[in-house]
């Protein structure tokens, strides 16, 4: 059912922003929840390699992040599904 509702709200955030980006945010973002949860609640350990992982993951979504301009006038965009 999680999943499901996760893939929902993947859907909707494709709607607003492009989908590249969509995709690592929620693939990052799930990444992070899951390891978060497995410490809290499985008392796994995080290794400092883990964390440098972590932490590349994070670094990288924020640069894809920066990376995406924003959206163009609406003209624009009707203009281009035009094409």
């Amino acid at each position: 059912a999680m999943i499901a509702l996760s893939y929902i709200f993947l859907a909707f955030a494709v709607k607003k922003i492009a989908l590249g980006v969509a995709y690592a945010l929620w693939e990052g973002i799930g990444i992070l929840l899951i390891t978060v949860f497995s410490v809290l609640l499985f008392d796994e350990s995080l290794s400092p390699l883990k964390i440098a992982g972590l932490t590349t993951l994070v670094v990288g979504i924020v640069l894809i992040k920066s990376g995406t301009q924003k959206k163009a006038s609406s003209k624009q965009e009707v203009a281009h599904a035009a094409v």
